[in-house]
């Protein structure tokens, strides 16, 4: 019987591919269709009977169970669902269970008969569909008929389902550590009920941190109640009543900070002097509470977008998916509530966007050591593992990071890294078969299964994820619109599901191999340029104001990107690429003043993400270098790839970036689609060896590896890369 990638292998595509096709997804090549159809009928292939129910049901909703339509946190988690959803052609049905009442419960079986698949909130919640009862089996959980994602639930991880939810331990653990260096030091928690994950993990945190600072644990300090404001202000009148010395007081979430605060207020006691406050969950933008409260903010809105990506791809697929556990850092905002100094933030502020100083994640190490202090009193969950799987080798892409922070490698030959390989003759020769390709926003690219089993054979210590897109401008709608409008553009992005899978489709296949994967990202100054000379026709009067509009709004989205990115793939990404043409063949392309009026300040916003996650941040660029080079450096770049050696005097570059900013790519792309084989080994020897002295660099074609390289010359340069360096 054929299966899905005898379909797949016939018509030279991607299982992926087939699925899209049989699921009559849009963003299919015709050619690509054809090809999938003519496979199908060829091999006579039915796809499973499961399946082929599903689609036959398929009604285009997906549902969202959330347990407080009141709350911004789930409000917001709900904005992020219906706006990926949307974008997909998807419809959202919210479901309220906050009272957990039967009618509510009823309203829940009904909604799991109409949709396609559910976002829940609480494991109570799939025990009601299952069993009609106020709990759920793992057995009940993985023997679902529709595919379920879990958000806020820590502990969902062993049930073998996709599960999304914020460093619930982390973030309590630094509100307390943040407490504890403000000197306070009798500090009670406020929280949900002990049934609760989130609840418990919060607890955890906070216990931790008491253990690391040596502080003996009083159980009497810890509040277990509801994540609502009524019982929070009972159990602080509780708390004051009986510990009156308490210091500070954390609050699990924000309703619980206002049950807090109320309890305090009546109480006259003023915060931070006399108490201070800090709240896990950050407050609707026009609460009086957000501008005050100290809080470990979440990212809801995200957590809602990847919730819906990965549900999404389960039901556009047939392959099968190991179930996701997406772990989402938590960032600190420092207020008036805790006495310290405030923290700095973005002026526009959105609901997608985050603020705040990244929380760095507890390592499995620091939590288990601190968890044998605490377990009389709180359980604590170490975080979810691959260990069971057999992990891969990483040491070239351990001496890929030290090559781009200028550590001291031991190794005698370079890491290499190629900016991009699409040879298919080589494809074909180093696989020995046809390469698998499929269609991204109307590109054709080599499917990433293959261009992780081609780095490996060639022995390449990563491969980067470039996002096939151009940000679309449509000059028509255009017309009018700057002069009747004024505001965002009418710039056609790529959807945020859409570049979620993408880039997970390439952490999927290098997962438990020996190569690193890199984000590389498009960035904002040559598309800025492209789309103002393509508006100067129309708004010659307007340039200096469409100049800003143009690079704000490109780095609203490209920025939410990044953030997206690292934020989710933090832990498996090698390094973090910015793809733009800052120089031209005489240097910047724009006057230093312009450049650092309008493009410094928002690249540097644009790498922030990555800087927060201790990310090597690697600009490629096209151009004369020379110049520019301390200007890459101040915009916190720690590596330049040489796009254009035939612009640049390389050893002057070596000299005047040594130390402080390291060197990839470099290598004649001209020279290996036209020397010959001695030659080119030859002078690939000689560029490394001025390169990679003193260390601080990545070996690498200066641009595209495409047809015009013959195969002896690309083998050609693997042997000069392999041997060792002097």
């Amino acid at each position: 019987m054929s299966t899905i990638a005898d379909v797949a292998k016939l018509a030279g595509v991607s299982t992926g591919t087939v699925s899209r096709v049989m699921n009559g997804a849009k963003n299919v090549n015709p050619e690509t269709r054809s090809k999938v159809e003519q496979a199908i009928a060829n091999l006579g292939y039915q796809p499973n009977s499961q399946a082929r129910s599903l689609r036959s049901k398929r009604t285009d909703t997906i549902a969202l169970a959330i347990p407080e339509l009141t709350n911004y946190f789930w409000t917001t988690i709900a904005r992020g669902v219906q706006d990926a959803a949307q974008a997909n052609d998807y419809h959202v049905l919210i479901c309220n269970t906050y009272a957990r009442s039967h009618q509510n419960l009823r309203y829940l079986e009904s909604i799991y008969s109409r949709v396609d698949g559910m976002i829940l909130s609480r494991r109570s919640e799939w025990g009601v569909l299952m069993r009609g009862e106020g709990h759920a089996s793992r057995e009940s959980i993985e023997s679902r008929e529709k595919p379920i994602v879990f958000v806020g639930q820590s502990q969902a991880a062993a049930w073998n389902v996709d599960n999304v939810y914020s460093d619930s331990v982390s973030g309590a653990f630094a509100l307390t550590k943040h407490l504890l260096k403000l000197g306070r030091r009798k500090i009670a928690i406020v929280t949900g009920r002990q049934s609760s994950t989130s609840a418990c993990d919060r607890v955890a945190g906070y216990a931790m941190a008491l253990a690391d600072a040596a502080i003996p644990l009083d159980p009497d300090l810890i509040c277990w109640g509801e994540y609502e404001r009524y019982t929070a202000e009972r159990l602080t009148n509780d708390l004051l009543e009986h510990h009156p010395t308490t210091t500070a007081i954390v609050a699990a979430n924000n309703e619980i900070a206002i049950g807090v605060m109320q309890a305090l207020e009546n109480r006259r006691i003023s915060v931070p002097e006399a108490v201070a406050v800090v709240c896990f969950d950050d407050f609707y933008p026009d609460s009086r509470f957000a501008t005050l409260m100290t809080v470990a903010t979440q990212s809801p809105y995200d957590i809602g977008v990847n919730a819906a990506q990965l549900l999404l791809n389960r039901l556009n697929t047939e392959e099968f998916l190991r179930p996701q556990t997406v772990v989402l850092p938590t960032r600190l905002i420092i207020r008036k509530s805790c006495g310290d100094v405030p923290s700095i933030l973005d002026e526009k502020a959105t609901f997608d966007s985050v603020q705040g100083q990244l929380i760095a994640p507890l390592s499995r190490r620091d939590i288990a050591d601190l968890t044998l202090r605490v377990s009389s009193v709180v359980q604590v969950a170490l975080p979810p593992t691959d260990d069971h799987l057999i992990q891969a080798d990483k040491a070239q892409v351990t001496l890929l990071k030290q090559a781009l922070c200028h550590e001291e490698v031991t190794a005698s030959t370079v890491p290499h890294v190629e900016y991009s390989i699409t040879n298919r003759a080589l494809y074909r020769y180093v696989l020995e078969r046809e390469p698998q390709a499929e269609v991204v926003q109307r590109t054709t690219l080599i499917a990433a299964e293959d261009q992780v089993d081609f780095a490996q054979r060639i022995g390449l210590a990563a491969i980067p994820c470039r996002y096939p897109y151009q940000p679309v401008l449509d000059l028509a709608q255009m017309a009018n619109h700057w002069a009747v409008n004024n505001d965002a553009l009418p710039f056609d992005f790529p959807r945020l599901t859409d570049q979620l899978d993408f880039f997970d489709n390439y952490v999927r296949a290098a997962r438990n191999t020996n190569i690193g994967i890199a984000a590389d990202f498009r960035s904002i100054v040559a598309d800025t340029l492209r789309t103002l000379d393509a508006l100067s026709s129309l708004y010659p009067q307007s340039q200096p104001a469409l100049l800003f509009k143009i690079a704000d709004d490109l780095l609203t989205y490209q920025s939410k990107i990044v953030q997206l990115i690292c934020d989710r793939f933090a832990a498996d990404l090698a390094f973090v690429m910015i793809t733009d043409d800052i120089a031209d063949e005489h240097g910047l392309r724009v006057d230093a003043d312009t450049f650092e009026a309008v493009f410094s300040p928002r690249l540097q916003r644009l790498l922030r993400p990555a800087h927060e996650h201790r990310l090597s941040t690697v600009l490629y660029t096209r151009g004369k270098l020379e110049k520019a080079i301390p200007l890459i450096r101040r915009l916190g770049f720690d590596a330049v790839y040489i796009a254009q050696p035939e612009l640049n005097d390389l050893a002057a570059l070596k000299q005047s970036t040594a130390g402080n900013l390291s060197l990839m790519g470099g290598i004649s792309t001209a020279l290996l689609g036209t020397a010959g084989e001695h030659a080119v080994e030859q002078q690939i020897k000689r560029t490394v060896s001025l390169l990679a002295a003193g260390g601080g660099y990545v070996a690498g074609v200066a641009s595209e590896l495409s047809d015009d390289v013959p195969i002896k010359n690309f083998f050609s340069l693997l042997r000069a890369l392999s041997l060792p360096r002097v």
